[in-house]
């Protein structure tokens, strides 16, 4: 007699391989954001949040430690 997993096919399941403070959640928001001491924003969106952080997809490379200013749409 087949067990239930044998009986419904192949059984998957994601793998949790990071180990985080906080969990992070896929949320796309719409941002604007600015170098601190330059003039100007851009426009970029969120790709996941968390209570920790978040990531964010911009139209160009920021160096680690760069100061911005971020204006969230929610």
């Amino acid at each position: 007699m087949k067990t239930e997993r044998e009986a419904t096919g192949p059984y998957l399941e994601a793998a949790n391989f990071e180990r985080r403070e906080h969990p992070r959640f896929a949320v796309n928001l719409a941002l604007e954001y600015w170098r601190v001491g330059e003039s100007g924003t851009r426009v970029g969106c969120t790709g996941d949040i968390s209570e920790g952080g978040s990531l964010l997809h911009l139209p160009e490379e920021m160096e680690v430690g760069q100061e911005m200013g971020l204006k969230l749409f929610v």
